[in-house]
């Protein structure tokens, strides 16, 4: 038998006995040192890291016993076998050599077969003692690897927000753990006692969309399933599709060609979500591994699924609120200019100019019926941008064309209340055109100057700049009002947020303009910030492309 892996010390202070042991091992193909004392042994160890020691007990210096326990106490050698050669007949010494951790004794004078033979246990008797270690280092990487293929799985499909992107994500990950050719995934209705369809793909089969219509639980499949935190396979004829026409499970998957079945019900913080099913076309497909691994990212694949329900019932409830709210402010917007206008129009009757506290209630009624005209206006602008429903009409126009009427309207609105209003438009800037939708971009240059009158006081500046800065306009509203502390900068573009001062002449703020200035710029493809100091005035600044 040939050991032509095996590298062999031979611990021995007589030469000749070394030089025999050697030529032996290596006719068998093993790999010889030679250290002619323990000391030396030990150095030629910590080099070539042999398999097996060969050791005399008798030796001037570091006996074999003493040898030994040196090996013992270096880490990187203590595992090594070793195998004692004496030619002491005292039964002690082989005692005392087993009960010090020698792997076996081999007295001397020795054959050539017996010495083999040692060898040759010695090496049987680790294969056996290492094989169950093997088996268990083996299994462990096994489940080190599909605890990484498993957290690979759960961290992709956790990035997904929306329900079909989450299950999508499953059916293209999932393929790595469990075999499949579809997956269904049916929702649990508020009553507990129906699911309904709700998602369903197919690489080999075209699916018809899930119907809207809802499946009674009755007792049997679904009920099981939904009865059962553990993952049910249905994989023989018996459980067949094909051969259960009547089944709910059939009604629900809408299909007959399912051989093998794995469903697996969604619960989260103890609530049943759904039944997820895997379904294949061969029979006896699913195994109980494929049913433990369902098992081990059920719970995770219900946070994310039941995470991505809410978001998307949100998303409905919220498109459901921008449909309302613009058909409530369109009903209301028409009667309210119907009051307006009759206010106007009363206003001017002498009879109630004349009438000091008719004026007065008439005039009150005007100013209501134009703020709430205000809010209507600005709820349907955030509407529109919202549901996407903002389309801008974009041309190029002359700066002067843009900014000339709106100068002589802005003017006359801060002259009312004292304030002085400068345009400073830079020469290059006025020569040129700007894209935009000139009636969008009036109303964010009217929003941010009427938010500079509201809070100025009078005998104030503010000064509206136009400038060209490489390839974008830059426009700037500089007022020299209250200024706005540093903690209402962040929340000054949300809706309805107001920041700690007040308008200074007790003016009416929606709290969506300046809302509507950032949606309305982001929609022109621009930027739009804020800096304030309080005491100093507010400069608001915001571009759009050239």
């Amino acid at each position: 038998m040939k050991y032509s892996p095996l590298r062999i010390l031979i611990i021995e202070d007589e030469p000749s006995e070394r030089s025999v042991i050697k030529h032996v091992l290596q006719d068998e193909g093993c790999e010889a040192f030679e250290a002619g004392s323990g000391e030396e042994g030990l150095r030629i160890a910590n080099t070539v890291k042999p398999d097996m020691i060969l050791c005399d007990i008798r030796m001037p210096g570091m006996d074999g016993f003493e040898t030994l326990k040196a090996f013992q106490r270096t880490p990187e050698l203590a595992s090594i076998p070793f195998i004692f050669i004496t030619a002491a007949t005292d039964k002690s010494f082989q005692r005392k050599a087993m009960d010090l951790g020698g792997d076996d004794f081999l007295p001397k004078p020795y054959t050539r077969e017996e010495l083999l033979q040692a060898i040759e246990g010695r090496i049987a008797r680790v294969k056996t003692l290492a094989e169950p270690a093997r088996k268990q280092i083996s299994q462990m990487q096994g489940h080190l690897e599909e605890t990484k293929t498993l957290s690979a799985i759960t961290q992709t499909i956790n990035t997904g927000y929306l329900l079909e992107d989450i299950l999508d994500r499953i059916f293209k990950t999932f393929r790595n753990i469990i075999p499949y050719e579809r997956i269904d995934f049916a929702l649990i209705e508020q009553s507990g006692n129906a699911l309904k369809p709700r998602w369903r793909k197919s690489d080999t089969e075209i699916l018809p969309a899930p119907a809207e219509e809802t499946v009674p639980i009755g007792l049997g499949d679904l009920r099981e399933i939904l009865s059962s935190n553990k993952p049910r396979i249905m994989s023989d004829g018996e459980h067949s599709l094909s051969v259960r026409p009547s089944s709910e499970l059939k009604n629900l998957l809408q299909q007959t060609t399912a051989g093998s079945i794995l469903a697996c019900r969604i619960s989260a913080n103890e609530k049943i979500i759904g039944i997820l099913f895997f379904s294949h076309s061969e029979q006896n497909k699913y195994k109980i591994l494929h049913s433990e691994i369902l098992m081990q990212v059920a719970e995770q694949l219900a946070v994310t699924i039941e995470k991505a329900r809410l978001y998307q019932e949100l998303i409905e409830l919220n498109t459901l609120k921008n449909r309302f709210l613009g058909m409530a402010v369109h009903d209301l917007r028409n009667p309210l200019s119907a009051i307006k206008g009759f206010s106007e129009i009363l206003l001017t009757d002498k009879t109630i100019l004349a009438d000091i506290e008719l004026k007065e209630m008439v005039t009150l009624i005007l100013l209501s019926s134009t703020t709430s005209i205000s809010l209507i206006n600005d709820l349907l602008d955030i509407n529109a941008i919202e549901s996407g429903k903002l389309i801008l009409k974009q041309r190029h126009i002359p700066v002067n064309e843009l900014i000339t009427p709106l100068e002589r309207t802005e003017r006359m609105m801060a002259n009312r209340k004292g304030i002085i209003l400068n345009f400073e438009i830079e020469a290059k800037a006025a020569e040129k055109t700007i894209y935009c939708d000139p009636v969008r971009l009036k109303q964010i240059l009217e929003n941010l100057i009427s938010n500079a009158v509201k809070f100025s006081y009078a005998g104030s500046e503010i000064r509206v700049s136009l400038s060209k800065q490489g390839d974008h306009f830059l426009f700037t509203v500089r007022d020299q009002g209250q200024g706005i502390p540093a903690e209402d900068l962040p929340k000054l573009f949300s809706e309805f947020s107001r920041a700690s001062v007040r308008p200074t002449q007790g003016e009416i703020s929606t709290g969506l303009g300046l809302a509507i200035v950032k949606k309305l710029v982001l929609a022109h493809n621009g930027k739009v910030w804020a800096e304030s100091s309080v005491g100093q005035g507010s400069s608001f600044h915001f571009t759009i492309p050239a």
